[in-house]
């Protein structure tokens, strides 16, 4: 006779650091500052590193993350995001604005050729530095389809799963998987031409 399953564990009775996502995440939306706190400190550092990844610049990564922050807890404030899903909720929205803001910055960057400096003034320089990828190989990443680089950062940087990139993209997981085996490919090759044969953005075993 098997022994009867432990009762589930009641979240209010839990410590904060040691309460699931979903139940901080509701009192998050009834403005419980300690909520909010511990899911910043659960999360923010892994969403910084993904919008850096994405952006190449440390400071536009952490712009976009305080930006997510600021509208998802409005949105579950108003009661318009379901806190059971908002983790995944809120890393599309790291992933969508992150790619939003370098479409941005791309179309500006070609209005200032097409007009000169005159037109449209850049801005001043900030700090570039990424402390994840060699200038080498950001370079490298640079030169791929946004469609490849995308989930190839992803996945080898962050370790999002195949489903995971799918749903943060509007992808199929084939397509994902695809595009990151055309990336890693593609990336392979322009370090070569660098003469890098066994530098990768690797983090996973199955990186080539």
């Amino acid at each position: 006779m098997s022994s009867p399953s432990p009762p589930a564990t009641d979240p209010s009775t839990l410590a904060y650091g040691e309460v699931p996502d979903a139940a901080l995440f509701l009192r998050a939306s009834e403005e419980d500052p300690e909520a909010i706190e511990t899911l910043h400190r659960r999360h923010h550092s892994a969403w910084c590193r993904t919008a850096t990844g994405l952006l190449g610049r440390i400071d536009l990564g952490e712009e976009v993350v305080q930006e997510v922050w600021i509208h998802g807890l409005a949105l579950l404030q108003d009661g318009r995001l379901d806190p059971g899903i908002a983790t995944a909720a809120f890393r599309r929205m790291v992933v969508r604005r992150s790619l939003d803001l370098l479409r941005r910055r791309r179309r500006r960057d070609r209005l200032l050729r097409l007009f000169g400096a005159t037109a449209l003034k850049p801005e001043p320089a900030r700090p570039s530095a990424d402390p994840l990828l060699g200038n080498r190989l950001r370079l490298a990443l640079d030169q791929l389809p946004e469609g490849q680089r995308v989930p190839l950062l992803l996945r080898e940087i962050d370790g999002w799963s195949g489903h995971e990139i799918a749903e943060a993209l509007d992808l199929g997981v084939d397509t994902v998987d695809q595009r990151i085996s055309r990336a890693r490919k593609r990336l392979r090759e322009l370090l070569e031409k660098q003469g890098i044969t066994d530098s990768t953005p690797a983090r996973g075993p199955d990186m080539p």
